[in-house]
């Protein structure tokens, strides 16, 4: 369930056309979300070596960064916000990026249909925390949206978490030692970020508030 506005100021006609146009080259439909199951790997025009998927991208700062690394890999980025689409269908299109597919919805409603062990990794970087306790049941990481995580990972597959709130980050830890599903790697080390890590604007102005953040790298249990 998305929660808040997805459009703040009204797009220019330059960001328009960004949308328009990155929607057709790497959107996903709502139509086609509702299709029933999905091989995610048949939404892109080539065999993918791996697949990730990216919840709540922002900006589009590492996914494009993901991209860009590994062209023959696939990724999906889902983002209700339309500036945050639009951010990174300008960066998709500077870097010349194929091996991307956008969702602009709720990410559950899309992963929900993915195949069962069809993911290698999906990546939530600085969730919205729903600090208010009336609101903690917005929070992305529950035991629900962990256990279908863990389905649609393949063996040994990751789910990598960062946070900059603390007490999302203790909400976090408390269900995964409370669920079977994964095993968190580098808990000794928590502010070591993960392979391949670009900085977000999200953990750029935590820092600037000097707060730190919190890394999760989960690797699914056989159960």
């Amino acid at each position: 369930m998305v929660f808040g506005r997805r459009l703040g100021r009204p797009l220019s006609e330059t960001k328009k056309e960004i949308l328009a146009e990155g929607n057709a080259c790497y959107g996903i439909s709502p139509e086609k979300a509702l299709e029933g199951s999905l091989n995610p790997s048949d939404l892109f025009n080539f065999t993918p070596e791996k697949i990730t998927v990216e919840i709540g991208f922002g900006a589009g700062e590492h996914l494009a960064h993901q991209c860009a690394l590994a062209p023959n890999e696939a990724f999906f980025g889902c983002e209700p916000f339309i500036n945050g689409a639009c951010s990174f269908y300008q960066k998709a299109k500077d870097l010349n990026l194929n091996n991307a597919r956008i969702f602009r919805g709720d990410a559950l409603t899309l992963l929900e249909r993915f195949d069962a062990a069809s993911l290698d990794k999906i990546y939530i970087l600085f969730p919205d925390p729903w600090p208010k306790k009336k609101h903690n049941k917005r929070r992305l990481i529950q035991e629900p949206s962990l256990e279908l995580f863990h389905r649609l990972l393949k063996k040994s597959g990751m789910l990598l978490i960062a946070t900059d709130h603390v007490d999302y980050a203790a909400w976090i830890e408390k269900r995964i030692h409370n669920t079977p599903f994964f095993t968190w790697e580098n808990q000794s080390n928590p502010q070591k970020t993960f392979p391949n890590w670009t900085q977000t604007r999200y953990q750029m102005k935590a820092a600037q508030q000097n707060r730190g953040a919190v890394f999760f790298a989960l690797k699914k249990n056989d159960i």
